[in-house]
């Protein structure tokens, strides 16, 4: 495969479904250098090692140690990246109250209310259309544009009201504590 990073991300997506969702097309390179140097130690590598030479290792498979062992670093590398979510979203909102801007509470007013002018169009569009039928490419834009302006809304939403990333992690770490205190395992 041409692309070492893609061809990594692939290998990994059931045994390290985290450090694999970092290595995607498109993501920031944060991400890559953290997802790629996690990998070092459990792959014997130097750690100055290239993509290629990761993707070399793994060609020739994983030993059974190996295999647990970078499930657990993908565990600790998928609470690492949520952690740097919550701490990202704190120091947004911490900004925001210390600079008083009003630039962000008018780009949420103007997300929010797009989504719910958009849903209204769309409940409008299917009451006027007398036969029941709507041109199903209307419905396809539509259905896309909701979903994107759904998603914008769900994170301004988060961002004034809090998101349960931060209790999600808490949880998870309540389950690993508890399964290590009976003995381990799944």
């Amino acid at each position: 495969m041409r692309n070492p990073q893609k061809a990594i991300g692939q290998a990994l997506v059931d045994v390290a479904p985290s450090i694999s969702n970092a290595l995607r097309p498109g993501t920031g390179g944060l991400a890559v250098g953290s997802a790629l140097q996690a990998l070092v130690p459990v792959l014997d590598l130097k750690p100055d090692a290239k993509p290629e030479e990761i993707q070399e290792v793994l060609s020739h498979g994983l030993t059974p140690d190996q295999l647990a062992e970078l499930q657990e670093v993908d565990k600790k590398f998928a609470f690492a990246w949520r952690r740097v979510h919550a701490d990202q979203l704190v120091n947004a909102r911490r900004m925001q109250t210390r600079l008083r801007s009003r630039t962000v509470c008018f780009l949420s007013c103007m997300i929010v209310g797009a989504f719910v002018l958009a849903v209204a169009g769309v409940f409008c569009l299917a009451m006027r259309d007398s036969g029941g039928q709507m041109d199903p490419t209307v419905v396809a834009f539509l259905g896309g544009v909701i979903g994107y302006l759904s998603a914008k809304a769900d994170t301004v939403v988060a961002f004034y009201f809090g998101s349960s990333s931060g209790q999600e992690t808490q949880h998870e770490a309540f389950n690993d504590t508890m399964r290590d205190m009976r003995g381990g395992g799944k």
